[in-house]
Formats: C-alpha cells, structure tokens, sequence
C-alpha cells in the first residue's frame, strides 16, 4: 500500500516481513517528509507492486529472507527490474555478503539496534546525491566504466574524461561538479598536477578530489592529499571501500554546506533584528533629546543626571545594532563602497577630536602625530568607522590616566596608521582570533563599556576592501598596537591599470 503525501516525493518500496518492523522503517522514512512508501510482506505482494509501480520506485529496502522467497530472490527481482536496492538482513557471514554485493545492490544493512536509523540516513543521503555531478579521470575505459556504475548506484550523475586535458574542458563547461576520482598515471598531466591545478580554482568548500592509483613504490596517498586532494585510494579496492570513502567525503561536503546555509540565514537574521531595533532606539533618542532640551519643563540636577545616563545606554544599545547592521552586511558579501579621493590625515583628525570628550571622561590623554599625507581613494563613511572603532576600543580597555596615542605616516605607497594604548595587552592566544566575528579577550573593559565583539572584525573587514591590512602587536602587560595600511590614490589607480 502507498503511503501519498506530496507527488515530488520519491517513492521507497519497503519490503519485510516483519509487520512490526515494517511499520517502523514506513514510519520513520515518512518523518522525514521526503518520501512516498509503498510496502509488501512478500515476494509475490512485491511482485505485484512492482509490476504496478516500477516506474515510479526510486530505491527499494529489501529484506533478503521472505518466507516464499528465502534465498535473496527479491533483490534478484529488483535488479532485473532496474530497481536499486539497499539489503535488510538479520545475518551476515562472508559468504553471504559476497552474494549480496555480487547483486550490484546500493549498500546493505544488518539488522540490530541502529538499523532503522541507518536505513534513514542512507535514504536520505542517496536523496541528495540525486541529481549531483561527479566526474571520473581515468585514460582506462573499463577502470571509467567501473567506477562510473559504482557512483550511479548512489544516484550520482556522472561525467567521464579520459586525461587531465578533457577534464579541465569539463570543468570550464560545467561549474557544478561536486566531486572528481582522479587516476595518477595518465598521459600528459598527471593526476596530482590535475588536483592542484583544480584546487588553485575550486574550493575544499566546493569541490571534493579524491586519488587512486595502483602504484606502490611512491607516497602517493600524502602527494595527493599535500597537493589538495581530500583522500585517495590504492587500487585494487573493494566496492565496499570505494562507497565508504566517496560517501563520507561528500558527507563532509554537505555539511559544509549547510553550515553555510545557516551561517548566512544567521547573518539575514541578525539584520532583520538589527534593521527593526533601530527604529525604537532612534525613537527614545529623540524622546530624550527633547526631555534634555527641557522642551517638557525644567529639569533637576538629579533628573538631568538620570537622563544623561539613559542617553548614554542608548547610544551604546545603537551602535551595538549598527554593529549587527554591518556584520550581516559584510557576511553577506554586500559592502559596497562609495570611493573617492579623500583627505585622510584630515579624516583622523577629526575623529580624534570627536572621541575626545569620551577620552576626557576617563581621563585618558589622546595624542595626536599626524603630519599631511597623500590622498587616499576611500569610502570616507566606512573609513571613519574604521578609525572609531579602533579609537573606542582603545579608550574602552585602557585605564584612567593613561595615554593613547594615534600615529600617522606615510610607508612608500602606502599609508600607515597606528592607535598605540597602555591597557592590559593581548595575550598570543587572543590575538589569533581578535578579528573574528563576536572575538571575546579576556581582558574586561575599564569603564564598565558595552561590547558585543564586533568592532575589530568590522574594522578588518573595511580595511581588506580598501585593498589595506590590519594587525595587530601586543605583550601582556605592556598595551596594545593596532595598525592600518592603506594604498595611496596614486598606487590604487597603478594597480588599476
């Protein structure tokens, strides 16, 4: 009987005759939501599905003892009838493995415990192998050959290419090959150099390469994967082997990619949130700008006071959302820049002067070395904010009394500034992750300041689009430099051209 729900689900033809355990396999395949089933207790209840159905079946799990055919006939029939079929077994000897993958069967599970679970999880891997384009490099026909049926079997669609040459052809006409089986000994290129090559233009994130060879007189299993590749397999090897391998790789792959997946629906998040937080906060604003500009009535000293620092907490509740606003901008790959020749020297200057009176409230002296520079090709929005958050972090973490200095100067072609501060210094463990998203020190602000550890990757982020750099040099104990280069005008045009 077929279990429908919606019609672009594939159709899973479940046969056992185990009523109980029938219902669990039908029932946990249905959880899932991406699958039809259709079930039978017998060789001739599966005949006559098949007879119906065939057309429709995807991949089949068939237990290989019925009780009116208990020597395998069933995946005999499935087979015959171009059905691949994942064997259900309550026992496994050598023997009968070897009958069993004799059978071209996709995989075959023993019945214990974790089972049904593992019946899930193949099911739903040959799903998304459906449809997704792998390629096999080999200058053997019958070696293509083997391997291609090996990869159909787990519903791959596969291309072949019998040197380095076709396969760098291919590669340029179809941008969606996801994994590649790439021989050694060809003529021309060799695998290895096809491996590199593939790996200077694809991603481990976008593309899986795995070696083979029968050749034993060489490491090749550490030149293949030194070069990129992310296994390799010495021939001869078990189907069995082969399937474990390919499987776990594009396993890993999948799961890179829906971290990606995540990461970005995290990022469309995060700016949604960010995105309407600021109209409330803009609004209080301005509630309190008026309420501070005694537009309700005189204020007290000890309201104005109050207010003041209700002001204060939300200024920083907004920078910290316009800091949300930008990580899910700069993540998204959407941190356009509104270039042009900009007076750069003049631009630190007046945010120094602007961060000032933060400065004074700490009593932290902010000293100024900024002689003329060239003009700088920037965003000069974003390069403020660059400047900002370099200068906020430095009054944030450095204590009362103390000095900061900003430093700017001209490096050959390119301009170099530095925000030196005497806080407590970064410790090398860090440093390493300082310019991440959401990097926490365990150093703690000095004022008690608001942080969400944003400020530095923002600040990184600006300076990579400017064609700049950012680092930072640091002992624990001894304060903190961070610096800027930035190309001048003339050499970005240089670069240009």
């Amino acid at each position: 009987m077929a279990h429908n729900q919606t019609t672009d689900q594939p159709l899973v033809l479940v046969v056992e005759d185990s009523r109980m355990v029938l219902q669990e396999i039908s029932r946990c395949l249905l959880d899932t939501r991406e699958f039809r089933v259709v079930t039978a207790t017998t060789y001739a209840e599966a005949v006559d599905v098949i007879d119906e159905m065939a057309s429709e079946i995807f991949f089949s799990i068939l237990d290989v003892t019925l009780p009116d055919a208990p020597d395998g006939e069933v995946v005999d029939l499935a087979r015959d009838r171009g059905i691949p079929a994942i064997v259900f077994t309550a026992n496994l000897d050598e023997e009968l493995r070897s009958a069993i993958l004799s059978k071209d069967v996709i995989d075959y599970v023993v019945k214990d415990r974790a089972a049904v679970l593992q019946l899930k999880e193949q099911s739903l891997r040959l799903k998304r192998n459906r449809g997704v384009r792998t390629m096999v490099v080999d200058d053997s026909s019958s070696f293509r050959g083997f391997i291609r049926q090996l990869l159909k079997r787990q519903m791959f669609d596969v291309l072949e290419a019998a040197n380095a040459e076709q396969a760098l052809q291919m590669f340029a006409e179809h941008d969606d090959i996801l994994l590649a089986i790439i021989d050694y000994e060809m003529p021309g290129m060799s695998g290895i150099d096809l491996v590199k090559k593939l790996r200077m233009e694809h991603g481990r994130d976008k593309l899986t390469l795995i070696g083979v060879s029968a050749r034993v007189s060489e490491p090749l299993s550490a030149w293949y994967i030194k070069s990129g590749a992310n296994d390799f397999l010495h021939k001869p090897f078990t189907e069995e082997e082969f399937n474990c391998r390919v499987l776990q790789n594009m396993e890993m792959l999948h799961m890179v990619h829906a971290l990606k997946r995540h990461d970005e629906e995290k990022n469309r998040f995060l700016g949604i949130v960010a995105h309407d937080l600021r109209t409330p906060i803009n609004g209080i604003s301005g509630f309190l700008e008026m309420l501070l500009d005694d537009l309700a009535g005189p204020l007290s000293e000890d309201q104005r006071e109050l207010l003041e620092i209700v002001n204060t907490a939300n200024d920083n509740m907004l920078y910290m959302v316009n800091d949300l606003l930008d990580i899910s901008v700069i993540h998204s790959g959407r941190l356009d820049l509104r270039v042009s020749e900009t007076d750069f020297g003049q631009l630190v200057r007046e945010r120094v002067r602007i961060h000032g009176f933060a400065a004074a409230q700490k009593e932290i002296v902010l000293e100024l070395d900024a002689p003329p520079v060239p003009a700088l090709n920037i965003d000069a929005q974003r390069m403020a904010q660059l400047v900002d958050n370099l200068l906020s972090n430095a009054i944030k973490y450095s204590p009362h009394g103390s000095v900061t200095q900003v430093i700017l100067e001209q490096d050959g072609d390119m301009v170099h500034l530095i925000v030196e501060d005497e806080g407590p210094g970064i410790s090398e463990e860090d440093q390493a992750r300082l310019f991440q998203s959401f990097a926490r020190t365990g150093n703690q602000p000095t004022g008690d300041e608001l942080s969400v550890g944003l400020g530095l990757m923002i600040v990184r982020s600006i300076a990579l689009a400017h064609g700049g750099k950012v680092w930072v040099e640091s002992e624990v104990g001894h304060g903190a430099q961070f610096h800027v280069t930035l190309p001048l005008a003339s050499a970005a045009r240089s670069e240009k051209n």
